[in-house]
């Protein structure tokens, strides 16, 4: 039984929930309202929506500074990568 309850992380705080959390400070005041994490891909990939086409780009660059600040989160460190989509 724990087995199947660390697995599947029965009774754990889930990653989405964390990053939800913690949105403000990893991403900064200026872009949080204007992007928002979609949910993770395979466990490992956190889409990320964001308004525009520039504001995509903006993040481009700092995506690894980004992706640093999430896997210091605990329960995040399985996140391996970021992807921005407009919409």
């Amino acid at each position: 039984m724990e087995v199947i309850l660390e697995r599947y992380r029965i009774g754990q705080t889930r990653p989405e929930e964390i990053i939800m959390r913690h949105w403000r400070s990893i991403i900064g005041e200026a872009f949080a309202s204007r992007c928002s994490p979609r949910r993770l891909d395979r466990g490992h990939r956190l889409i990320i929506s964001v308004a525009t086409p520039t504001l995509r780009q903006e993040l481009v660059f700092q995506k690894s500074m980004l992706l640093n600040r999430i896997r210091r989160l605990k329960g995040c460190e399985e996140i391996r990568e970021i992807v921005f989509q407009v919409g």
